[in-house]
């Protein structure tokens, strides 16, 4: 496989693919605290091993939000021995988040979103049916995803640059993304892919947040849509997953492509187009594939550094209104990210 460069958005977005973030998969202290204020700590990526008993009728874990970025935190709850138990998360304020439960050993699944450096508490409660065993074995793993598109249409700032294909994610079924493109033509075409279990669907909105039309594709198929649009007008695609079930959120899980065609051809050096404010900053990040590893040894620059400047961490930060083209090269490799700046 040819080796080659990516570059993702690692403050509120990862362009291309969501990527898994965080250790592997491993073991910490099998006992929690006995309340909230004993909560042991945990860090995103261990698995709790523990029981709950009659005497300790409840194990309380607690970890904290990663401080700039924004996750998907994943938690897959499984019971391996006894009677059934439930996991309760709660944030800071004690607010209940989510429970989930298991039953005969059926796994289930939450995902959630936290504001950044806020802290969450886990409580795994044993089982008060009078059939209870005198144990609960669980076992809880954790993980934690960064999200690719934004959460609402208002926030979406990466641009679907016409005859571009572009790769995505889908975390969970909880995962909604939205991007967006401004048309060149009369009629703009949609194409949605996808090798998600139960397949997705997608819609397209104007500015006005009005439906113009939708689409739904099942696993390994490919679809498209097309559209009535007006040049120079900016139109949303939002996609998520087709339909919800109560057997988990694995299966609704994978890789997506979107490709809008409207007119206008890509610039072939350009990987992805993003909006910025005046003011604002985003972290950059160069990903080498197909190791997956970042590249440590970047280098980054930008055409107009009275519009957009980068230091050499990948850190953009919005100087004022206009256009600029940030490079980044690793070796003899390098991409281009186009940077629009509004007021």
């Amino acid at each position: 496989m040819k080796k080659r460069l990516f570059v993702g958005l690692l403050f509120v977005l990862m362009v291309v693919g969501g990527v898994l973030s965080g250790k592997n998969f491993s073991a910490v202290a099998a006992a929690g605290g006995a309340t909230k204020e004993k909560a042991a700590n945990v860090e995103m990526g261990d698995t709790l091993t523990g029981k709950v008993t009659a005497d300790a009728a409840e194990q309380w874990y607690k970890f904290t939000a990663e401080k700039d970025k924004e996750y998907w935190y994943h938690f897959e709850y499984l019971t391996t021995d006894g009677t059934s138990a439930k996991v309760t998360m709660y944030d800071e304020d004690f607010q209940e988040l989510g429970t989930i439960s298991s039953d005969l050993g059926v796994k289930s699944e939450i995902s959630f979103k936290l504001t950044p450096s806020t802290a969450c508490y886990i409580c795994v409660r044993r089982s008060n049916s009078y059939i209870a065993t005198a144990e609960t074995k669980f076992k809880l793993k954790t993980s934690k995803a960064l999200d690719d598109g934004a959460d609402t249409m208002g926030k979406a700032n990466v641009e679907l640059t016409s005859g571009k294909k572009y790769d995505f994610k889908l975390e969970n079924m909880e995962d909604d993304d939205y991007f967006y493109f401004i048309a060149g033509a009369e009629t703009s075409k949609v194409t949605v892919g996808n090798n998600i279990p139960q397949g997705i669907v997608w819609y397209v909105y104007d500015e006005n947040k009005t439906q113009l039309a939708y689409g739904i594709t099942s696993r390994d198929e490919t679809k498209f849509t097309e559209v009535k649009t007006e040049k120079g007008k900016k139109y949303y695609v939002f996609v998520t997953v087709s339909f919800r079930n109560l057997f988990g959120t694995k299966e609704l899980a994978g890789d997506y492509t979107v490709q809008v065609d409207s007119g206008t051809k890509p610039d072939s050096e350009i990987m992805f187009t993003v909006t910025l404010k005046k003011g604002s900053t985003l972290q950059l990040g160069a990903t080498l594939q197909p190791s997956g590893k970042s590249a440590s040894k970047a280098t980054w620059k930008s055409s107009k550094k009275t519009v957009a400047k980068v230091d050499s961490k990948g850190k953009v930060t919005a100087v004022k209104k206009g256009t600029a083209i940030i490079s980044v090269t690793v070796g003899d490799l390098t991409e281009k990210i186009k940077v629009t700046v509004t007021e």
